[in-house]
């Protein structure tokens, strides 16, 4: 534990874009300093400026009023520090609660190596993820938090309430609405709170172009310039497939909405009833299907997915300490990462086999016992 604690702050201090531990405020700064002097904070040529980067400011007028009075009130960087630690601190937490949900009994020392594994695999974008403190990966986090937490308890009251509020920041993440639905066999009560969330949205942000026409409008024109020209609607992995298979940007969007599609069609039909497979088939179609996702939003994924995998392993060890050999194998399969040139892709991938292995294994473990339960019966 003390290696990983150690190996951990060296990443840290030798890491280039920590010297500034939310290297997203620059364009909120930027933002907000265009904002007090009645200029355009959503121009991207006059926030390139004075930030340095090539990045739109994306965040709807309403947040953005508010951000501002916020760093009026308590000063520039003492806010940025808040929310920095606000956001840093939520997704530790989500990635605590999500790893702990696999197991009641949560090992540290699987925990830490699955850290460590997935900080490798995803190099410095599991970095990024950890202390950028980007508010989308924190949305992405919490919704992706509170899914588990709607499956184990069958109450989704706090997911519906992650996405609504996402979705004020970013409209299409209205899409993860589909695995309440999903999940509970297309009910109809779910649908109808799903529909309810997407109403209130549109509320919102109609709201919003009455109360601030001229900035809405242009926070839309970012926010699709930034979603269709990146195509993230359909995530980097599903686009990738398609690209990668139909070797052309328009035909390889389509091929990544038919992939998103086959993936939803297969969880309908063989989404596994075990809990545990359970989680590990839907990490995967999370990240998939995830409607903005890059290298470090697939991180949250990564650190309970290895988690699983260790522990599905362990049992078969002597010991808990016998990890050892697993450990061992991650470092290869790291540095098999390391060198493809779509880690992520890669990774999800692997992650689809280790769940369907489990539920080929579950589904073999239940045709044993019922042929042990059967075969008395036909030998009397």
């Amino acid at each position: 534990m003390l290696l990983v604690v150690a190996w951990w702050l060296r990443v840290i201090s030798l890491h280039p874009d920590l010297a500034n531990p939310w290297w997203d405020w620059r364009i909120y700064q930027a933002a907000l300093d265009i904002m007090a002097s009645n200029g355009d904070p959503y121009s991207i040529e006059q926030v390139s400026a004075l930030s340095a980067t090539n990045m739109a400011f994306v965040t709807p007028p309403l947040p953005a009023q508010i951000m501002r009075w916020a760093s009026w009130l308590t000063g520039p960087h003492v806010f940025g520090y808040a929310l920095w630690l606000a956001t840093v601190t939520s997704y530790f937490v989500c990635v605590v609660l999500l790893t702990k949900i696999i197991h009641k009994r949560l090992s540290p020392g699987l925990l830490a190596l699955s850290l460590a594994t997935s900080l490798a695999a995803f190099k410095g974008g599991g970095v990024q993820a950890l202390l950028g403190a980007n508010m989308s990966i924190v949305f992405h986090a919490a919704i992706i938090t509170t899914i588990y937490y709607g499956l184990r308890d069958r109450r989704w009251t706090a997911f519906y309430m992650a996405v609504l509020v996402s979705a004020v920041f970013k409209p299409y993440f209205v899409l993860y609405l589909i695995f309440p639905v999903l999940l509970d066999g297309w009910a109809w009560k779910e649908f109808r709170t799903g529909c309810g969330v997407v109403v209130a949205t549109a509320l919102l942000y109609a709201a919003a172009a009455l109360a601030f026409p001229d900035e809405q409008a242009l926070f839309m024109r970012n926010l699709t310039e930034d979603a269709f020209e990146k195509l993230r609607f359909f995530g980097e992995s599903a686009f990738n497939a398609g690209r990668v298979t139909f070797g052309d940007k328009m035909y390889g969007t389509i091929g990544a909405a038919v992939f998103a599609g086959l993936v939803l069609l297969s969880c309908l039909f063989w989404l596994p009833r075990h809990a545990e497979s359970r989680i590990a088939a839907l990490f995967c179609v999370a990240v998939i299907l995830n409607p903005r996702v890059n290298h470090y939003d697939a991180f949250i994924a990564a650190i309970p997915m290895t988690y699983l995998i260790a522990r599905a392993v362990a049992p078969y060890l002597k010991r808990q300490w016998a990890s050892l050999p697993l450990a061992s194998a991650g470092l290869v399969f790291v540095s098999f990462l390391y060198r493809s040139e779509h880690p992520v892709l890669t990774w999800l991938i692997c992650g689809l086999l280790v769940a369907v292995l489990a539920v080929s294994s579950e589904r073999l473990t239940q045709s044993n016992r019922v042929g042990a339960l059967q075969e008395p019966a036909h030998s009397g």
